[in-house]
């Protein structure tokens, strides 16, 4: 995909532009539905249907039977929903996967100071989760278990589906953050409802500043913001409206199937790069992965040097998740893979738009970096 001034990105993971249906909409509702959503008078009741066809139109393309409540990014929704039920439920205990978004793995400090106990459960050498150890973890009491849909890094799709029917046995709380898999692949529940789900506009395509939580009926939450009654009294302070509308279009404008050719050029790429490279390492290869993501180390090479090469000559990529900070430690879900003495990564994350000839210039680039180091 390329940039305005001729630059070519493929960080999608990372974020995305905004989609011009999303824009679009922001506009309208900009202009149309400016108005205070709480206000009795018909201006406001205008920017009501606004806000509310947003929600219906968001849990439509989930296609969960549910609720849904907007907060300022997945980030926020994460924690609305863990410290709800950790501060809910009488059991004090919450397990994680080891390689949860530092949105959820941050939260262990705050938990404890609460007064609630936190374990992990890790991965297997592939990046997927071992339910095996979360099932020997719920021989004990636990108020939630936290696994997302797809990792951010490697782009691994978790067995969210056969997690959250072992929680259901158990009579445990399950929480998916689905930030990376919403609007990319069909969500891994196979009808199945979680108690709660995370999802953020950036990533698909829609405005920054904005993220939603899917909640199961019934399931409880505990507002982390007062003042207000605004979203059914869960999220105090007034609705952006305009950035809801623009999430709910660039979530009607995310085609899964287009994806479906975004994989085979992630393929052609990995092909072109173990051919110049041998020896590379993609993590989660053997595994279903978002078909826009690959995750490698180079052998005898440095992916932050390769990053800053490929950067000066126009191709943007990812070194792993925006959110882990300026990238000096190994990522996290590659050490707890086991590969520890691996090269530092590279991410390569490609936009829906990225097409055959950008592909085959990024690889070409990337021959030449690796040569000068």
């Amino acid at each position: 995909m390329k940039l305005a001034d001729g630059a070519v990105y493929l960080d999608a993971n990372a974020t995305v532009p905004l989609r011009p249906e999303a824009l679009g909409a922001m506009i309208a509702a900009e202009k149309d539905s400016f108005a205070n959503p709480s206000a009795p008078y018909p201006a406001g009741k205008k920017a009501r249907e606004t806000l509310e066809s947003a929600r219906s139109s968001i849990l439509s393309k989930l296609g969960l039977e549910g609720e849904l409540v907007f907060t300022g990014s997945g980030t926020e929704a994460n924690h609305l929903a863990i410290l709800s039920a950790a501060e809910s439920r009488p059991e004090k205990r919450v397990l994680m996967s080891s390689i949860e978004h530092p949105s959820c793995l941050e939260l262990r400090d705050r938990l404890r100071k609460l007064g609630v106990a936190t374990e992990e459960f890790g991965v297997d050498s592939s990046g997927a989760a071992d339910l095996a150890c979360l099932n020997d973890l719920l021989e004990k009491t636990a108020s939630l278990v936290v696994l997302m849909c797809a990792h951010n890094e490697t782009g691994v799709i978790q067995p969210v589906e056969e997690a959250l029917r072992i929680c259901r046995g158990k009579g445990v709380l399950f929480h998916t953050d689905a930030v990376q898999a919403f609007g990319k692949v069909p969500l891994p529940l196979s009808g199945e409802v979680p108690d709660t789900l995370s999802i953020a506009a950036h990533k698909i395509g829609g405005p920054k500043g904005i993220g939603a939580l899917f909640f199961r009926k019934g399931t409880r939450l505990l507002p982390m913001l007062f003042g207000g009654g605004q979203e059914r009294g869960l999220r105090a302070s007034t609705e952006a409206v305009p950035l809801a509308a623009a999430f709910a279009a660039a979530a009607s404008a995310a085609d899964l199937l287009s994806y479906g050719d975004t994989g085979k050029l992630r393929d052609m790429i990995e092909e072109r790069i173990a051919a110049v490279s041998p020896g590379t390492l993609f993590y989660g290869k053997n595994r279903a992965r978002l078909p826009n993501t690959s995750f490698f180390s180079l052998q005898g090479a440095d992916g932050r040097d390769i990053q800053k090469r490929l950067a000066g000559e126009r191709f943007y990529v990812g070194t792993g998740s925006a959110c882990h900070g300026e990238g000096s430690e190994m990522p996290g879900v590659i050490v707890q893979m086991g590969w520890q003495e691996a090269s530092f990564p590279l991410r390569v994350s490609l936009p829906r738009e990225t097409d055959p000839e950008e592909a085959e210039a990024f690889v070409e680039a990337l021959a030449r970096s690796i040569k000068v180091v």
